[in-house]
């Protein structure tokens, strides 16, 4: 778990189909209104799922509040204010960049699995404001 204003991760091994890896959970700083979120798919394969969860409070559970392609596109709502790509596909040697409302949650986490046939790894680049 990262508490900063800003982090990255790098080389998240994401594994083929049927299981959903966490590439990063981020712990939002008191006060924050917005994350931005840069997701880089860097070897073999398109993702076949990403998944963003909130967690409203320290000791409670993630709630799963993306995962559907349109979730990133057609019928995207608050608290997802702006994505660059359909993240549920993300291609491989592609970057998308997915824009937040975090005011009043604890943590966000970031999962997502690969195509079938071959793993991947990711980068995540982040800021918090």
């Amino acid at each position: 778990m990262s508490r900063a204003w800003r982090g990255d991760v790098s080389a998240v091994a994401i594994t083929a189909a049927g299981t959903s890896d966490v590439i990063t959970a981020i712990e939002i700083p008191h006060g924050a209104e917005y994350l931005w979120v840069e997701i880089e798919n860097n070897a073999h394969k398109a993702l076949d799922s990403f998944l963003v969860s909130y967690r409203p409070h320290p000791d409670a559970s993630y709630h799963l509040i993306a995962s559907a392609a349109s979730d990133y596109t057609t019928s995207m709502q608050e608290p997802i204010l702006g994505a660059t790509c359909d993240f549920a596909s993300l291609a491989l040697s592609t970057t998308g960049m997915l824009r937040l409302y975090v005011k009043g949650i604890d943590a966000v986490k970031f999962a997502a699995s690969s195509a079938s046939g071959s793993d991947t790894t990711v980068d995540a680049r982040w800021s918090i404001r």
